[in-house]
C-alpha cells in the first residue's frame, strides 16, 4: 500500500508558521 505525505503550510513568512502534516488524508499529531 503506498502511503501519501502532504505537508500543508500556512503563514509562511516569519514569525507566524504553522504546518500540519498528513498522512493518507489523517492528520499526524505531534509531527516535528
Amino acid at each position: 500500500k503506498e502511503d501519501v505525505l502532504i505537508c500543508h503550510v500556512s503563514n509562511f513568512h516569519p514569525p507566524d508558521i504553522t504546518i500540519t502534516l498528513l498522512k493518507n488524508g489523517e492528520e499526524i499529531p505531534d509531527a516535528k
